[in-house]
Order: C-alpha cells, then sequence, then structure tokens
C-alpha cells in the first residue's frame, strides 16, 4: 500500500519538500491516515489546502489524470464499437453525434417525447378518408 508518509523526499519535486517535511511531521494527519488509506479520502479531507496548498493542488491534478485517462478510455472503447465493420463509412459529425449518445449519463423522457409529436397524415390518406 502507498503512503505519502513513506515517500522519499528525493523524489518528491522541488517545490513541495518543504510541505511534506511538515506533513511527515504532523501527527494528527498521520492518524487520520492510518484510520482511513483511501488516498482520493485523505488527501481531500485531511491535507489542508491552507496548510499544505502546493500538494494539495499536486494531489489534485495526480487524480484528475487517472480520472481523465479512464473517461477517455471509455470514450474510446465506445468509438471503437460504433465504427464496426458496418459502420465504417460514418461522417465525423455522425460519428460525434453517436457518440455523444452513447457517453451521455441523461436519460431522456420519451413519454414526454411522444406526448409532443404530432402525427403526420399524408395527403393520399386525407383523400381516402374524405371519400369514404
Amino acid at each position: 500500500m502507498f503512503s505519502p508518509f513513506s515517500v522519499d523526499i528525493g523524489n518528491v519535486p522541488p517545490e513541495l519538500h518543504l510541505e511534506f517535511i511538515h506533513l511527515y511531521c504532523d501527527s494528527v494527519v498521520k492518524c487520520k491516515f492510518l484510520e482511513n488509506p483511501s488516498l482520493l479520502a485523505f488527501y481531500s479531507k485531511y491535507v489542508a489546502e491552507y496548510k499544505y496548498p502546493r500538494i494539495s493542488k499536486y494531489a489534485l491534478l495526480m487524480c484528475s489524470i487517472f480520472g481523465c485517462t479512464c473517461v477517455w478510455e471509455e470514450y474510446f472503447s465506445k468509438m471503437k464499437n460504433i465504427k464496426s465493420e458496418t459502420r465504417t463509412r460514418l461522417i465525423d459529425r455522425h460519428l460525434e453525434e453517436t457518440l455523444r449518445i452513447t457517453t451521455t449519463q441523461i436519460k431522456p423522457d420519451t413519454a414526454a417525447l411522444i406526448n409532443q409529436k404530432q402525427c403526420q397524415i399524408s395527403y393520399s390518406q386525407i383523400t381516402t378518408i374524405s371519400h369514404r
């Protein structure tokens, strides 16, 4: 398990050295980490931004990189499925629209959409109805 208290200070960017030294010496924060060793929870709850601004910013950056990578992997996986052999001729606009639909978290209210739709009767059906 990785611990911010077992990091070699030589492997830390120089601008973070002083803050890491202060973090190592903070027994309250160290106890909080031992109680809950989740790195994300630790940095978000116990590494105060006012006390460790550079470490907080760096931790946020590191956490966001992995979150973005995960989202992009999911996005490209869905794009690969969309651009299968049967759909190789999709133009960019259609691919973008299809990806937007497959990656959205929004659930459409299909009942409301159906109620808003008006049926259109063709001219041939109107003449057939009027001749009856």
